[in-house]
């Protein structure tokens, strides 16, 4: 599917614009395949892949108020349905949502039909009205009961006991959706904390030592852990944020006493959470319709982001998302205020071998193809790379697949508070690639300081973002 790479920092990893049956993996990740703690994830999809589909049509209505009613209300299922889809087809490599489901998620060792498979989701029900929504929790549930997997063995769950009216307790809002028998709701169990799962146990955590594990996680009977987080902000534990990583404070946390950073990354090196054959946490969604960047982790959504986001290994995911949603797009919005910890952020790469200037794909799905294999084409794209000017030592540059309805192109370059910095004449791609360079200036012919800058590109029914760095 037509789709764009925003490519991390001084080293860039060049991709193909043919779409997702023109783009191939590469070989197992370096730190994975000589370090048995943290495996490949998938053999067939790098764990530096992450995908980010951009909808405004994911979202039908604005809440005045966010409780888990309003904002499931104010989101068209069929749409993020069909994304959702999509963006499976791109993280797979893909011509089919059915061919890249079964990438995704893989068979466990020692089982022989997808009947004896059971499979946990965790979720953030912190409080009622920043959770993730309800159709992104029910794709994965189809998917997998379509598989053979029975509904009884789909098992939704929050364990953490903290928060506003009882933290992961407030999964009583989503049971009345979930069922094992009637057809007509979602196949699947929802826990109130741990109680479907055998409740917890005490386990020992490296680097960390003694702690509570959700009890089946613990002890291997959950064959397959799917992680669906909220986007919101955090005053800590995280960078200032909470996503896929921080989720799984309620696996291992009843209370908020004694997490540390240090802690929730050595949660997820562990074989709780990557153990097994193949490892046991498998796919990563992060719910970004809306967001929030405030430091109160209760604080309701204060952004349309209108985003979803989905990769197989946790770390990189929320890495990349920090900086390519809550970064470029974000802080912007917010004037520049930035409530994060980038210190801290860089160790979601630095604690498990990588490095924040190794190459990662940020991939850009266009939500306006549909599922069919042949509306994976070529010709329906045209490639854009904005790059600097040759002078600079340290090359950067931002790469876009622009659908071809997009029309004519605007393209902007802004800094971290929202100020444009500088402006392209609009672009009509009629090539297949093209590529335009800045060589610095703003828009009143000065020379731009050095650091971070978000290039926008947009046309009719087309908006993306992407980053350069400015280094002299």
């Amino acid at each position: 599917m037509k789709e764009k790479d925003c490519v991390h920092r001084r080293t860039f990893l060049k991709m193909s614009a043919a779409g997702a049956a023109g783009l191939s993996v590469g070989g197992i990740d370096p730190v994975f395949a000589t370090t048995a703690a943290w495996r490949q994830i998938n053999p067939a999809i790098s764990n530096s892949r992450v995908v980010c589909c951009y909808d405004p049509k994911m979202i039908t209505a604005s809440p005045t108020s966010f409780t888990f009613a309003t904002t499931n209300g104010a989101v068209n299922k069929t749409v993020i349905l069909k994304n959702l889809d999509l963006m499976a087809m791109s993280l797979a490599q893909k011509t089919t949502a059915d061919a890249a489901w079964k990438t995704i998620f893989q068979m466990p060792a020692g089982k022989t039909s997808w009947s004896q498979v059971k499979v946990a989701i965790k979720i953030n029900v912190i409080n009622s009205y920043n959770q993730p929504r309800v159709a992104i929790v029910e794709k994965v549930c189809r998917v997998l009961n379509g598989f053979g997997v029975p509904a009884a063995n789909i098992i939704v769950y929050d364990g953490c006991a903290a928060g506003k009216n009882g933290g992961g307790a407030q999964s009583n809002l989503w049971a009345p959706m979930f069922s094992t028998t009637d057809t007509t709701k979602i196949p699947g169990v929802v826990s109130n904390l741990n109680g479907s799962l055998g409740g917890t146990a005490n386990v020992t955590v490296p680097n960390v030592g003694s702690w509570t594990c959700t009890k089946q996680i613990s002890d291997g009977t959950i064959d397959i852990l799917v992680n669906c987080s909220v986007n919101k902000g955090h005053d800590k534990y995280a960078g200032g944020m909470t996503l896929s990583m921080k989720n799984h404070f309620g696996t291992f946390a009843p209370d908020h006493n004694g997490v540390v950073l240090s802690n929730i990354l050595n949660f997820n090196k562990s074989d709780f959470i990557v153990g097994g054959t193949p490892p046991r946490q498998q796919l990563c969604i992060a719910d970004s319709l809306w967001g929030d960047l405030a430091t109160n982790p209760d604080s309701p959504p204060d952004q349309v982001l209108s985003r979803l986001a989905m990769g197989t290994f946790g770390p990189v995911l929320d890495y990349l998302f920090a900086q390519n949603i809550r970064k470029a797009i974000m802080i912007v919005q917010n004037k520049g205020k930035d409530n994060h910890d980038w210190t801290a952020i860089n160790r979601f790469l630095t604690d498990f071998g990588y490095a924040t200037t190794d190459a990662f794909q940020w991939v850009d799905v266009d939500p306006t193809v549909g599922t069919r294999p042949d509306a994976v084409q070529e010709s329906s794209q045209h490639g854009l790379e904005i790059a600097l000017g040759p002078d600079f030592a340290h090359p950067s540059s931002a790469n876009f697949a622009i659908p071809a309805s997009a029309g004519s192109v605007k393209i902007s370059i802004h800094d971290l508070l929202g100020k444009t910095v500088h402006e392209f004449s609009r672009l009509s791609l009629s090539e297949k690639a093209a590529r335009l360079q800045w060589n610095g200036t703003s828009v009143g012919g000065g020379i731009s300081p050095v650091g971070v800058y978000v290039v926008k590109v947009s046309g009719s029914g087309y908006e993306q973002t992407g980053r350069l760095e400015l280094v002299r």
